[in-house]
């Protein structure tokens, strides 16, 4: 299964100890890190051991096969190379499960989810490309440094066969349910031009248009499920596709929740960020939900229980999308119920790479059920319901590890609240065990608010 942790995705190879470096550059977790192209990799001076060993890596962690990453990279074969094995030298040599010999070689398989055609790559305003950047004294860097245009005519890569963003963001593991491309353009992953890139292994590899995962439920996809505030206007959903809406009443107070009382049990993981360290520190102090929102927009997940398969499967594949949330200059904040000490680094950082709060007295689940928590118990919530049953069915495929410690029935859901007192704009509810905020939905609503931002500063 692949990790959110940036020390596994690097591995004990060529790349250990790069992370300092990669950070450095803006590259400083594990979706953004696979967003990167071959300008980048030139910029960062990589050595094409290193190139070849990111494009492994990037190849396996899209598709849940990280284990196998190690290995790989130490037998020196290109990745090109290794998907033309047989699969019985694959099993062989490698060890790779028959399950996983499929998904290795499969390369019609979607790899992830575009970046919206408007939105800039974070990383790529942290720093200029080689091309563009200056020495010291401002003067143009030197011709030896600008890789020649006619040379790179002649050079491919696997980088090379996606959108200007860089590679594919990462997907939810394999076997999650997957459905159209976001509404953001109709631009694909193919339209927009990006650097002809260097020579390598894996030059004869396409990628098709990425796609974004639906809700795992029985809904119909367009049909808005989510409560949406007051200040998302209706012709704001409509333009969005976002129609026939809940009602604004129903959505959940802001003087509710800014008085929520919350711990952090982990902060955002970074390249250094040891869990164990984390693990061994004193229970962290009290402060205000408030505090969060106060100066940028926030998404809080709010977890029925972190060795929850269906949760873990939701919050990897929110997490995959974490570029995009930094492009609209949303944070991400998971809220757990209870505080189960293995349970929380189990699931951080290799489901959710993002900050985790604790709610001791669930104020944040008592406000998603209206100011009573939503409970429902194993029999008639799961055994007589058969869309929690398939939506259990869905995430066990994803092949994601799972267990049944903690609290499990108290129902959780997803909160977007706008910065400073600007209110809660959106909230989902797990009404059925299994249901996941549609990823269209929520991404959707994030922009709007990035545009509301936008527009306010204008005025």
């Amino acid at each position: 299964m692949a990790s959110y942790s940036l020390e596994e995705f690097l591995g004990a190879r060529v790349l250990k100890g790069l992370g300092v470096k990669f950070a450095a550059d803006g590259w400083d977790d594990v979706p953004t890190i696979k967003m990167i192209d071959a300008e980048d990799m030139e910029a960062l001076e990589l050595t094409d051991a290193q190139r070849d060993a990111l494009e492994l890596r990037i190849y396996l962690h899209n598709r849940s096969l990280l284990q196998y990453a190690d290995s790989m990279e130490g037998s020196g074969i290109g990745l090109i190379d290794l998907m033309s094995m047989k699969p019985a030298d694959l099993v062989s040599k490698f060890g790779m499960r028959k399950s996983h010999v499929s998904t290795f070689i499969d390369t019609s398989a979607s790899c992830g989810l575009q970046m919206p055609p408007n939105l800039p790559r974070v990383a790529s305003q942290r720093r200029p490309s080689i091309i563009s950047r200056t020495n010291e004294t401002g003067n143009p860097a030197p011709e030896s440094q600008v890789t020649n245009s006619a040379d790179n005519q002649t050079q491919r890569s696997t980088l090379s066969y996606v959108s200007s963003f860089g590679n594919a963001i990462d997907e939810p593991p394999r076997g999650s349910n997957v459905g159209d491309d976001l509404s953001f353009g109709n631009s694909s992953a193919m339209d927009s031009p990006s650097s002809p890139p260097r020579l390598s292994n894996a030059s004869g590899m396409r990628f098709e248009p990425p796609s974004s995962l639906r809700p795992v439920d029985a809904r119909k996809p367009n049909s808005p499920q989510g409560v949406f505030g007051a200040n998302l206007n209706t012709a704001s959903r409509r333009m969005f596709g976002l129609v026939k809406a809940p009602s604004p009443d129903n959505v959940t107070k802001l003087s509710t929740l800014e008085k929520v009382s919350l711990q952090q049990l982990a902060p955002e993981h970074k390249d250094g960020v040891d869990p164990e360290t984390i693990k061994l520190q004193s229970k962290p102090r009290s402060f205000k939900a408030s505090n969060l929102w106060a100066d940028k927009a926030t998404l809080f997940f709010c977890i029925r229980r972190p060795g929850c398969v269906m949760c873990r499967a939701e919050a990897y594949q929110l997490f995959a999308r974490k570029p995009i949330f930094d492009a609209l200059g949303i944070q991400l904040v998971a809220v757990l119920l209870e505080y189960i000490d293995d349970e929380v680094y189990a699931f951080w950082p290799r489901y959710w790479a993002g900050m985790v709060v604790l709610d001791e007295n669930r104020d944040f689940f008592r406000a998603l059920g209206g100011g009573k928590l939503m409970k429902d118990n194993l029999f008639t919530g799961f055994f007589l319901n058969p869309i929690a049953r398939l939506n259990w069915k869905r995430a066990v495929k994803t092949g994601i590890p799972y267990n049944t410690k903690g609290e499990g029935f108290i129902k959780g859901g997803l909160y977007i609240v706008r910065k400073g007192s600007g209110g809660v704009a959106y909230q989902f509810v797990e009404k059925i065990f299994g249901d996941w905020a549609p990823l269209d939905e929520v991404l959707q609503v994030c922009y709007i608010i990035k545009v509301g931002e936008e527009e306010s500063k204008d005025h």
